[in-house]
């Protein structure tokens, strides 16, 4: 397209004879093969940038450096879409050149004497604009907005927090106009992977207490019996007419199970003539729970992670028409959570700890089919932690106390006597839970840090003599000595951290634990110079001196040799 200025009317009769030249040379030219069409040319390193709405100076450079600037005679656009040219009042020698949208466009000025000069100019969002508008709303954040097509704009870089990431979005979208012009490709710098470190402890303690009493007494014409709870079940009394019966055929009667627990102590007193039977429960049943989990889990700022340890149960349910189906359902030691890495080195979290396993008492019965339920203990909740620090982020203390008795009237009312005419369950039970997290900000380790044994890589499967003369069912790795100087050494000697620990048995003597004291190496049975670092099996020593309590050295273990080297 051509938009020409300030033509005269020399210029037009000189057009015209330039077109009829170049007629006349069209035949010798002919025999040229034709060349392919070119390419709209890429814009020059040196390109003239506009704003969408501003406005550019444009003039030719003078034939001469002396020489003033020329006129403009024509101009040429290319992509009149993308800018728009128009002439200067009172100034030939300059056009204005204004960006109307985004897009590359080629500008040709020609002079009076057909000098042309070629320029590329880009049309781009006002970044210039943007970038100081951020600047001053974000000054902390490294932040560069690059123009894209249609009018977008991507905004790249870094910013020290994750907040100031929707406060630059909303700020690059209020100069560009709109929601979907905005391309988010900011990141929080430094690091921003987390670690959370969850511990859920529970203990749990009840105390059951039970009686009952139920009797059956009879004679030739007369009966008696108590059942009250369930002590004994289905009693059945025959006279004296069923002597066919033998001895002890008077009275008879099933143990029952009040309370839920059986009857665990019986007494009868049984001739011919008459009997008397006694089921007595008195029962006290105390137990502990006691529940650690202590889940870890990584993931990175502003993404979502969980972790499953446990299994999951089959549960059946109904699926219509008499059918039974299954659905599954988890149980174990879950972890949820999300972490989002603040600029001040806070860590918001929603975490949601939960620890449960299955338990009979909370089943129920679907269709014929026992399922056992579950126990569960659950947390979920927000919180906000610098790095490092710890939160109790659930606890719970509650008491329980649950008494019943079941009685005769009047009977069972009375002191002393009433035992034989009563029930009694009595149950208390006391739980505590404390659920604290801990996050931590994190980076991968080093090749020299990775462990060099994982779980269940510190033993290895017992040889015959140690599986069936020993009976153990995992062996320290490498090879190990049964026998040093006639005394047996067991197998748990031959570890390497045998000597870090205190000693299981024995006591503590005048020199620490153990028979003989502690060693350099650590707590033992009188042992002295068994390194842990060490890795291969060394020659077995000589019996040590005596230790400080006059032990003699003929009753004590000589030294054990360094455990073998890690197969």
């Amino acid at each position: 397209m051509h938009h020409t200025l300030l033509a005269p009317r020399a210029a037009v009769r000189g057009t015209l004879l330039a077109l009829l030249l170049a007629l006349a040379a069209g035949p010798a030219r002919a025999q040229d093969p034709p060349r392919p069409p070119e390419a709209a040319p890429a814009p020059r390193a040196n390109a003239l940038i506009i704003p969408i709405g501003g406005t550019l100076r444009l003039q030719m450079s003078p034939p001469k450096p002396d020489a003033p600037r020329p006129a403009i005679k024509t101009a040429v656009n290319t992509k009149e879409v993308v800018a728009r040219v128009q002439a200067v009042d009172g100034d030939p020698t300059s056009v204005l050149v204004v960006g109307l949208e985004s897009g590359i466009t080629r500008i040709t000025l020609t002079d009076a004497a057909g000098r042309s000069e070629s320029f590329d100019v880009v049309v781009q969002l006002d970044v210039e604009y943007l970038r100081s508008v951020l600047k001053r709303a974000v000054p902390t954040a490294n932040i560069q907005p690059v123009p894209a097509g249609n009018n977008t704009v991507v905004l790249t870089g870094t910013v020290e927090r994750a907040e100031d990431i929707q406060v630059a979005l909303q700020t690059a979208q209020s100069v560009v106009l709109g929601p979907g012009r905005v391309i988010d490709a900011l990141r929080v710098g430094g690091v921003m992977q987390v670690q959370l470190c969850v511990v859920v402890a529970q203990v749990a303690r009840s105390e059951f207490r039970r009686m009952a009493f139920n009797f059956l007494t009879g004679e030739n014409n007369f009966f008696l019996g108590s059942t009250v709870g369930q002590a004994v079940v289905n009693p059945t009394l025959v006279g004296l007419n069923s002597t066919q019966l033998g001895p002890g055929a008077a009275l008879s009667g099933v143990p029952g199970a009040p309370n839920g627990t059986p009857t665990n102590i019986l007494v009868g007193v049984l001739n011919t003539n008459s009997g008397f039977l006694a089921f007595l429960q008195a029962l006290r049943q105390e137990s502990v729970l006691k529940l650690l989990a202590e889940p870890r889990l990584v993931t990175l700022s502003g993404r979502p992670a969980s972790f499953l340890s446990g299994g999951e149960q089959a549960v059946p349910v109904p699926a219509g028409l008499g059918q039974v189906g299954v659905q599954f359902e988890e149980f174990g030691t879950r972890l949820n959570f999300l972490p989002i890495v603040k600029g001040d080195g806070r860590i918001y979290l929603e975490v949601e700890p939960e620890v449960s396993f299955l338990n009979a008492a909370n089943g129920t019965v679907i269709q014929g089919t026992v399922v056992p339920g579950r126990t569960t203990q659950r947390v979920h909740t927000s919180i906000e932690l610098e790095d490092g620090q710890t939160f109790v982020i659930g606890g719970l203390i509650q008491n329980t106390v649950n008494g019943t008795t079941q009685k005769i009237p009047v009977l069972g009312d009375l002191p002393f006597v009433g035992t034989a005419f009563s029930s009694k369950n009595y149950e208390e039970t006391e739980t505590e839970l404390v659920v604290m997290v801990t996050p931590r900000l994190v980076d991968a380790m080093a090749c020299d840090q990775a462990p060099k044994l994982l779980p269940g890589m510190e033993t290895r499967s017992p040889d015959d003599f140690e599986l069936f003369l020993e009976g153990i069912l995992e062996a320290p790795r490498g090879p190990r000595q049964i026998c040093v100087n006639g005394t047996y050494v067991p197998a748990y000697r031959n570890a390497p951290n045998a000597g870090q620990f205190p000693c299981a048995g024995g006591g503590c003597g005048p020199a620490g634990c153990g028979a003989g004291g502690c060693g350099p190496a650590g707590c033992g049975d009188g042992l002295l110079g068994v390194p842990a670092a060490t890795s291969q099996p060394v020659p077995v020593a000589a019996s040590p001196a005596p230790a400080a309590t006059g032990e003699p050295a003929a009753d004590r273990p000589a030294s054990l040799p360094a455990p073998a080297g890690q197969q």
